[in-house]
């Protein structure tokens, strides 16, 4: 089982159009399944597998926003293939002929209310997500535990004080 969560666990693209069990298990769920023991485990297979990722984990958890077109770079996607080449070739082409908002840079994205970051931080605090992060990276943990620290700390909330409840 360990084997699998080392390696052969990160091989699936949960594209789930594998062919289905007769007794309806989801092969596709039971890989997101193993992928989380081995991130909860802080396996070295989960590390480097997420490695890449650790700037969208820090956009999306400090600001609460998705990833933003200059973040689209070949090298901190190499598995999604020619289309990340493309965008970023074209990247400023594109944004002459067609400048909607969300391309002119990386902090415009989707406006995100103070609320909402709030609720993000306690839910990933309460759910025990601020936790796997640390087990994965503890770089990425301390400037989001310190991000998150600022903001609830106006609103009256201890960080270190908050339980996770999973």
């Amino acid at each position: 089982f360990y084997e699998l969560l080392n390696d052969s666990v990160w091989d699936c693209s949960q594209c789930f159009s594998c062919t289905r069990c007769p007794r309806q298990n989801n092969p596709g769920g039971i890989i997101t399944i193993m992928r989380e023991v081995a991130v909860r485990n802080g396996l070295q297979s989960a590390k480097n597998a997420l490695q890449a990722y650790s700037r969208i984990i820090y956009k999306i958890m400090s600001t609460g926003t998705q990833v933003a077109p200059d973040m689209l770079q070949p090298d901190f996607f190499p598995d999604w293939g020619p289309d990340v080449v493309d965008v970023s070739r074209n990247l400023n082409e594109w944004r002459r002929a067609i400048p909607p908002e969300t391309m002119h840079t990386t902090e415009l994205a989707w406006d995100v209310s103070e609320k909402t970051r709030l609720e993000l931080f306690l839910i990933w605090k309460l759910t025990g997500n601020l936790q796997m992060i640390e087990t994965l990276d503890e770089g990425i943990y301390l400037v989001l535990s310190e991000v998150m620290e600022e903001l609830l700390d106006e609103h009256g909330y201890e960080l270190d004080e908050i339980e996770p409840v999973v």
